[in-house]
């Protein structure tokens, strides 16, 4: 799986800000950065007569989702022939917001996920009403899982090249439905959270 195919995903779920790329003196490892914002905070268009003559106004429904600033990190390593092994994507959000009177809600929501994200509350010892959230994608434990499996292979540079055919495969459908549920995740949350609306009938998460 490429770089490219990789940002059109994050494109597909996301509304993308920024990116930056670093590249490691040996020119084989990088790291690619993206600020991203939920896909429901992204411009649309007002098109009259086949012009585009502006954006839309955003909708002050959505505007709480600025809350969630969403960070992606893509890091690899530049193989043989043009090749790209793609060793973690880190998938992440902070808010600063208290769950404490929706904390039942909250836990259940970040059950249903638990196959797609993790949920962490931080709290700060000193004052306890200083509270924060941070949303973590599940995609580095399934990367972590197969990179495991060649560790101690004397052949890392052929294992790469293999499981790097084996993720053009796996990896979109891994990635694709992760950040659609990063982001379904993320929308409950400000509906639980911010706009304090009652619990969400969720869909079942299992099917694609």
């Amino acid at each position: 799986m490429t770089l490219e195919e990789i940002e059109k995903l994050i494109a597909k779920h996301f509304y993308i800000i920024f990116n930056e790329t670093f590249v490691h003196d040996d020119g084989e490892l990088f790291l690619k950065r993206y600020v991203v914002k939920h896909p429901l905070l992204r411009p649309q268009f007002i098109i009259e007569d086949d012009q585009i003559q502006g954006f839309k106004r955003l909708s002050k429904k959505m505007t709480s989702l600025e809350q969630f600033p969403i960070y992606i990190e893509v890091e690899g390593v530049k193989l043989e022939k043009g090749n790209v092994y793609i060793e973690n994507i880190d998938v992440y959000s902070e808010a600063n917001l208290s769950v404490q009177s929706r904390l039942s809600d909250v836990i259940h929501l970040a059950q249903k996920y638990s196959d797609h994200v993790n949920l962490d509350r931080i709290l700060r010892l000193g004052n306890a009403s200083k509270e924060s959230i941070v949303i973590f994608s599940k995609i580095p434990d399934i990367l972590l899982a197969e990179f495991e499996t060649i560790q101690d292979d004397d052949d890392m540079e052929e294992d790469l090249m293999v499981l790097s055919e084996k993720f053009d495969i796996d990896l979109p459908h891994i990635i694709d439905n992760n950040f659609k549920y990063f982001g379904d995740f993320i929308r409950h949350l400000d509906n639980i959270i911010v706009k304090k609306l009652a619990l969400p009938e969720i869909i079942d998460i299992d099917q694609p």
